[in-house]
């Protein structure tokens, strides 16, 4: 008994140092929390985006070794489609001299349709065990575990509903650590990204910048992308992303 009543006046303290938007959600459910971060944050998806067709400029002048870089940007064009949540990267035949590059571009492209196409967090989390908890800073933490996996994702959620900060921990023991920035037009969009990827002896540090964002048939993308990064001291050359001849169909 006496174990329960420290563990609820803890809770009662926590919650006491949340801001009056966050109160409610402290010990409702964690699914009406997760709505309202949806309702926040602006995603194509939740706008009923169906299909993205677009033609996805790539520049690929960091891929060659620092000495034979060219002096100008090299772009390649890539078809990129999108279709109910599966993304196709369509790769041109390459000049002679960058063909080699052609490997290495697919494998950078994977998975960059999931910052073009922002997912809703209910989505994301479909199917995981829920909790919510207050922090002492005055936050709430939005819990999800997959049983099986034991695959985790840790939201901090701010006193505006949106999530500052997302902490993933792989069932390999790896982690990811990301902070967000939104911009202020309306719903939230994400315009940037700083993920810190937990390696064995150092780890990696990953921005993307997501830049532009412009309307097409009611649904808002970025049409510029920059990724900066490194690991330790070591910076790898940026790589810019630029999206033309958007067209897009609605549910």
């Amino acid at each position: 008994m006496r174990v329960l009543a420290l563990s609820l006046l803890l809770f009662s303290v926590a919650c006491s140092r949340l801001p009056e938007t966050l109160r409610p959600y402290a010990d409702a459910a964690p699914q009406s929390l997760l709505a309202e971060i949806d309702e926040r944050i602006y995603s194509p998806i939740a706008e009923g985006l169906k299909t993205l067709e677009a033609d996805l400029m790539v520049d690929v002048t960091g891929f060659f070794p620092p000495k034979a870089r060219p002096a100008k940007p090299v772009w390649i064009p890539v078809n990129f489609s999108w279709r109910n949540g599966r993304a196709r990267f369509d790769l041109p035949e390459l000049p002679a001299p960058i063909q080699p590059l052609k490997d290495r571009l697919f494998q950078t492209l994977q998975g960059k349709d999931e910052d073009i196409v922002y997912r809703p967090f209910s989505e994301r989390l479909a199917g995981m065990q829920l909790s919510v908890a207050p922090t002492d800073e005055g936050l709430l933490r939005l819990t999800a575990r997959e049983p099986e996996t034991k695959l985790t994702w840790g939201l901090l959620v701010d006193d505006r509903l949106l999530v500052p900060a997302i902490a993933v921990g792989m069932p390999d023991g790896r982690s990811i650590d990301s902070r967000l920035t939104y911009d202020d037009n309306g719903k939230a969009r994400i315009s940037r990204i700083d993920s810190v990827y937990g390696g064995e002896q150092q780890d990696t540090e990953v921005t993307v910048e997501l830049r532009d964002y412009r309307e097409t048939d009611g649904i808002w993308l970025p049409r510029e992308l920059v990724y900066t990064g490194g690991v330790g001291k070591v910076r790898f050359p940026p790589l810019t992303l630029r999206l033309r001849n958007v067209s897009v169909t609605r549910n």
